[in-house]
């Protein structure tokens, strides 16, 4: 009896002498953790972090790997050779017009008429070439770029008419290459130029321009009129000046064709009246060469 009392009491007091477990209150249940929110948190960073970091690395991959798409912009240029194409022929109709001819400069004009027909079939297909082709070609979504610059562009593009597009095809590779594009007039074989433009303060009368020139034996043959420019004509000035002909000059475009290599008396007369070889002093005296332009003021 003492002794199962005595180890019972020794029991007891050994208990009692032991050290509590770590992390154990002395209720019995484990204290929370301080650090398991940071922990968390940090955690959750972390995770959020490494997923951009995939995100960016896989988008990055499908740019070095993304090829363009050769059939869109196949499509798609042909579409915008198709368009340049309808623009050309109907312009044509205004641009061989033989009233466009004889008062507008087609040179200079051509450009900008064609420019503001070809900006309003742009804006009104809402075009935006430029931003389609970036994005067949998986070259970034353009969203920089306003889209009125891309629209001026496209117009731009359509006003160099079917050849210009074709042209944009066969640096792309999508077409081959063809003859090169139409050059200015110049004269014809074994042909000069020659025109004459009224310089005088005064116009209250017309200019008509005569040619005298000699047989094959050297005699003279009677003055021929070859132009007259109207009176109250007025050179053309400013803006005018580069889109307008020129209504002092004859003749208004290009010039008038005489043979290589034979002299010319050149008469300009103040009326109608055919002058006289033997009366009316010449004003000027010139045998062209080849290809010649020769543009003369009078007086």
């Amino acid at each position: 009896m003492f002794r199962r009392f005595a180890l019972t009491l020794f029991a007891l007091l050994l208990v009692a002498a032991l050290p509590l477990s770590p992390g154990i209150a002395q209720t019995g249940t484990p204290p929370p953790p301080a650090t398991t929110a940071a922990a968390t948190d940090d955690s959750t960073a972390s995770e959020a972090s490494q997923a951009k970091a995939d995100a960016d690395a896989k988008r990055e991959a499908e740019a070095a790997t993304k090829t363009p798409d050769i059939g869109r912009i196949a499509s798609l240029l042909a579409g915008v050779f198709a368009l340049a194409a309808v623009i050309e022929a109907a312009l044509a109709v205004i641009f061989a017009w033989p009233v466009f001819l004889d008062r507008i400069n087609r040179r200079n004009a051509k450009m900008p008429i064609s420019l503001v027909v070809s900006g309003i079939v742009a804006w009104g297909f809402d075009l935006q070439l430029v931003h389609k082709l970036a994005a067949a070609f998986g070259a970034g979504s353009g969203q920089n770029l306003p889209g009125e610059f891309d629209a001026l562009l496209s117009a731009l593009i359509l006003a160099g008419g079917a050849a210009g597009v074709r042209n944009l095809m066969v640096s792309l590779g999508l077409a081959t290459p063809t003859a090169e594009l139409e050059k200015p007039a110049k004269p014809p074989s074994n042909r000069a130029w020659l025109s004459v433009r009224d310089g005088r303060s005064s116009k209250d009368t017309p200019l008509t321009i005569w040619l005298e020139t000699s047989d094959s034996s050297g005699k003279k043959i009677a003055p021929f009129i070859v132009g007259a420019i109207a009176a109250g004509n007025h050179a053309r000035s400013g803006l005018a000046r580069i889109f307008l002909t020129d209504r002092s000059r004859f003749p208004v475009i290009a010039g008038y064709a005489v043979d290589v290599g034979k002299a010319y008396d050149i008469h300009v007369v103040q009326g109608s009246t055919a002058p006289a070889a033997a009366s009316t002093p010449r004003w000027k005296d010139y045998a062209f060469g080849e290809g010649a332009i020769v543009d003369l003021l009078y007086p």
